[in-house]
């Protein structure tokens, strides 16, 4: 065990994992929202470049 996680009993290391797996997935969707975001703006781009 590193030094942060040996004092902390085994509920608390529960709950600092839920913690860190939810703050993952929180991650993981703001990036697939960003991507989505870049990708509608890129698109729309390429429309006005086309229809000049």
């Amino acid at each position: 065990m590193s030094e942060d996680n040996r004092n902390i009993t085994p509920p608390k290391q529960d709950e600092k994992q839920k913690k860190q797996e939810r703050l993952a997935e929180a991650l993981r969707a703001n990036l697939r929202r960003r991507k989505s975001q870049s990708r509608a703006r890129t698109q729309v781009e390429q429309t006005k470049t086309h229809e000049s």
